[in-house]
């Protein structure tokens, strides 16, 4: 068996299938629990290389780590390339090199440690790897190993109390256990017996979690859904008025907003060209959005706009200098709460997608900039802000998040709107980059996870792609056809308790950082004192 897997024509063939098997787990795939067994096949690869006496042998691991990653990423989101293929090559390659370089790691270290302690390390360094990926400039959450259960709400609400990253952990733990158990006789009952206990003791907490009484305590909303269907490629960013595609919007809510209604949820860019900040409220889209919630009794309306703010000097690191001019100007990928005469509420975006909305490391990357992946609009580095802002309705004191596109993939940072006193999350995106693709199926289902997580409920407005209402066990009680003028109607409950996760954000990230590090540092002392002894 050893003679047999050393071989290439055997070591390819399982890498690839590494990666097709978490493929197949991610949505709108249904097979979840292959991402139990996805680890294994690299795992028996890095098994084979680490007892070779061969360096060479050692040596190759990488290449079959990499192909493995890229496999699992090429597959899981190729549709990026319908935007820039330049850019999703760019993206899924280094995707690929980071996962593959954690393997990496894990195999080197591996020769020096006990195997234990090695898979040990396995664990803490991927944790520690998908931390990084939520916190650098170069950020690609997408494929958190956490998420894969985003169609398997029913096995998640223990995520109130972990996040993400217990779902990350739990399958790396599995994972373990089954290569320990298919490779090692001697601990193939007791592993699958613990397997067996940790699968069904989750189950029956998600279970109880799930069926909990709920939201007894909270105030009813009337939401409605704008989802316009204007294409971003040909009409979005074409030219066409801001007034134009407002009445665009709201037409497609024609007969469903009435004097109970709390909030009308627009999508991202609604208001698609650049309004100046300074004069907004004195802005034709304003006053006719402005005009419409003063038909009705406490219409509140959240929405996307392109926003532009003017400086007297370089205030911020991404403003830009006005031609010809002495003045500075910073633009935003903003959302607005309008409601009667009140001041406009405003939220820039934060989390901005790499390549697109902020040009990483620019020093550097600046080279691949043409590279960059087109989405419409303004391009290079937009401007942010620290805080996460709520928007509150004048009348009922109901509090929304209001969560831009690409931020509603980041846990921690949705929890803060929350801590801020959100008693729903509101998204506003614009899935149709991807067209019909796994894409924006996948960006629904990552909403899930934040309700759940938040114990919310979620209303999601997108120019296309699906709009959603999404009740606080992860659940879709509404959700638009793809590509299709509509609007959605219902009725929700806002809460206000916080959630363990909501309290205490990546505490599990943050405990497997530091114990890498020591893990490290551990590696480096044995590593010299072998070398010593060696030496004697």
């Amino acid at each position: 068996m050893e003679f047999f897997i050393s071989k290439p024509f055997v070591k390819l063939p399982l890498a690839i299938l590494g990666g097709i098997l978490f493929y197949l787990a991610w949505y709108p795939n249904i097979f979840w629990p292959f991402a139990f067994v996805g680890f294994v096949p690299i795992f028996i690869i890095e098994e084979n290389c680490n007892a070779s006496k061969q360096n060479r042998a050692r040596s190759h691991f990488w290449f079959y780590a990499f192909i493995f990653t890229f496999t699992w990423n090429i597959l899981t989101t190729w549709w990026i390339g319908f935007a820039s293929v330049g850019g999703a090559s760019l993206a899924i390659i280094l995707n690929s090199l980071l996962m593959s370089f954690v393997l990496l790691i894990f195999h080197r270290v591996k020769l020096i440690l006990a195997s234990w302690v090695s898979y040990i390390f396995f664990i803490v360094i991927w944790l520690s790897f998908e931390y990084l990926h939520l916190n650098w400039d170069m950020s690609w959450p997408w494929l958190s190993l956490g998420n894969v259960f985003s169609n398997a709400t029913l096995f998640i609400q223990w995520y109130e109390y972990t996040g993400v990253q217990g779902g990350s952990l739990l399958i790396l733990i599995i994972n373990i256990l089954i290569f320990n158990a298919l490779t090692k006789k001697s601990f193939l009952k007791m592993n699958a017996i613990i397997v067996m206990v940790i699968i069904l003791s989750l189950l029956c907490i998600s279970y109880f979690l799930y069926t909990k009484p709920r939201g007894v305590n909270g105030k009813s909303l009337e939401i409605v859904l704008a989802q316009p269907n204007i294409d971003p490629y040909n009409e979005k960013f074409s030219g066409e008025g801001n007034l134009f595609q407002l009445k665009k919007c709201i037409s497609s809510v024609k007969n469903l907003v009435t004097d109970s209604t709390d909030f009308l949820i627009a999508p991202e860019t609604a208001i698609p060209l650049n309004i100046w900040e300074e004069d907004i409220s004195s802005s034709d889209e304003i006053c006719y959005l402005r005009n419409y919630s003063s038909k009705y009794s406490h219409l509140s309306i959240v929405l996307g706009a392109s926003t532009t703010k003017l400086y007297n000097t370089r205030e911020t690191a991404t403003s830009r200098p006005i031609p010809n001019s002495p003045y500075y100007y910073d633009s935003y990928n903003t959302a607005l709460q309008i409601f009667k005469n009140e001041p406009i509420a405003l939220y820039h975006k934060s989390k901005l997608v790499p390549g697109v909305e902020i040009i990483p490391f620019p020093s550097v990357m600046k080279y691949f900039e043409k590279y960059a992946i087109d989405l419409g609009g303004t391009m290079g580095s937009l401007g942010t802000q620290e805080n996460r802002t709520v928007f509150t309705n004048p009348h009922n004191e109901v509090k929304v998040a209001p969560i831009i596109c690409y931020e509603s993939i980041y846990s921690e940072f949705v929890s803060e709107y929350v801590r801020n006193g959100a008693n729903f999350l509101c998204i506003i995106t614009n899935d149709g980059w991807w067209e019909n693709t796994a894409g924006y199926r996948q960006h629904l289902y990552y909403s899930r996870l934040r309700a759940i997580e938040n114990r919310r409920f979620v209303a999601r407005s997108a120019n296309t792609g699906i709009s959603a209402f999404i009740d606080d066990r992860g659940e879709i009680l509404q959700q638009s056809k793809w590509s299709v003028v509509s609007g959605l109607k219902q009725s929700i409950k806002t809460n206000h308790n916080l959630t363990f996760y909501t309290k205490h954000g990546d505490y599990i990230y943050k405990f497997a950082v530091l114990s890498s590090i020591l893990l490290s540092i551990f590696t480096i002392i044995i590593k010299i004192r072998n070398r010593n002894v060696q030496n004697l």
